[in-house]
């Protein structure tokens, strides 16, 4: 009799352990929404919820490089705003210098404020990248124009060119043919392919290509080697190096009209750069909602294969408790009983 006492006390002790385990699995499923075993329950079906889950974080990874593609997007069309107001700002003091309003040396000192503005936004970074280098993008891609080669080689051509330097009072002599023609020929071979790569900037000739959810290859950069900054450089630093009082007034305004020709050149290129990357931020955005939509999907595919009726499982909490509490008040009968035996 003691025996089977014994025997049944210790089958009864396991089964409210196992029940024990089977409650709280429950409970956990009721509070966290999703089966306690997944592989056990789905079976066969276990690849599939391992295929939709591997595809829901490559979608969390792409929406991740979307959104870094969409900041760095932002700044760089921040930054093009601002020079494309650096540039207007210029354009109307040289209209102004036109017009008899601004000496030579405001103007000077206005083209080198303006130098020293874009070189400090083509230098522009985000996230410990350059977002003008193109493919070099670890690397400042504009020196400071101050004692900058660029900055010697223009000083040097119009040396070449005319046998002395813009402050010598000779100047005088050039007339307004020959300084046009120096502007479009020997000077501008400097901010020409491959002398303003060279001399100029450090940016790569290759832009960043970001490949979006759709696999299509965005370019939502600008790259300081492109001609519109050249056309912008040359106009400033041609006003920086060269404006004069000793010029004949002829001389001046062929001057000056050069330079707003290549200001506003510049001015034209960049309105159509922030065009046409903002119809890549376009695209862009369009391909994150998809992604979005995408990831909605999968996780309602998962949450077909892995969530818990809560009902069902409300249900099976409440059995588990009823024969837990059985347990318990049979495990109480057989210590009773046990203990009779020695009375």
């Amino acid at each position: 009799m003691e025996i089977s006492l014994i025997g049944s006390s210790r089958l009864t002790l396991r089964s409210i352990s196992r029940l024990q385990s089977l409650l709280a699995q429950a409970q956990q499923e009721l509070s966290g929404g999703r089966h306690h075993d997944v592989g056990l329950t789905l079976g066969m079906r276990t690849g599939d919820s391992i295929s939709l889950r591997s595809r829901l974080s490559e979608l969390g990874s792409s929406a991740t490089a979307m959104e870094t593609a969409r900041l760095q997007a932002d700044v760089t069309q921040s930054a093009l705003a601002t020079i494309m107001s650096v540039a207007d700002t210029f354009n109307k003091t040289l209209m102004s210098a036109r017009s008899g309003d601004v000496t030579a040396g405001v103007l000077r000192d206005a083209a080198r404020s303006a130098i020293n503005n874009i070189s400090g936004l083509l230098n522009t970074a985000f996230r410990d990248v350059f977002i003008f280098g193109g493919q070099n993008n670890l690397e400042a891609p504009f020196p400071s124009y101050e004692g900058s080669a660029g900055q010697t080689a223009v000083q040097d051509s119009f040396a070449a060119a005319f046998g002395f330097t813009p402050d010598d009072p000779a100047v005088s002599s050039i007339s307004a043919a020959s300084l046009q023609s120096y502007l479009g020929g020997d000077l501008q071979t400097l901010f020409d392919p491959p002398s303003w790569q060279t001399i100029w900037t450090k940016a790569s000739t290759e832009s960043v290509t970001f490949y979006s959810g759709s696999a299509e290859a965005l370019d939502l950069s600008s790259n300081a080697s492109g001609k519109v900054f050249a056309d912008l450089l040359k106009g400033m630093a041609t006003i920086a190096e060269f404006a004069s009082d000793a010029f004949s007034a002829q001389s001046f305004e062929a001057l000056i009209d050069h330079a707003i020709a290549s200001v506003s050149s510049a001015q034209g290129a960049l309105a159509n750069e922030q065009g046409r990357i903002g119809f890549a931020q376009a695209r862009l955005k369009s391909d994150a909602d998809m992604q979005e939509t995408l990831k909605g999907i999968v996780n309602m595919a998962i949450s077909d294969l892995e969530t818990v009726d809560p009902n069902s499982v409300a249900v099976r909490i409440n059995e588990l408790t009823v024969r837990l509490e059985a347990s318990y008040a049979l495990t109480a009968r057989l210590s009773r009983m046990s203990l009779l035996t020695y009375i």
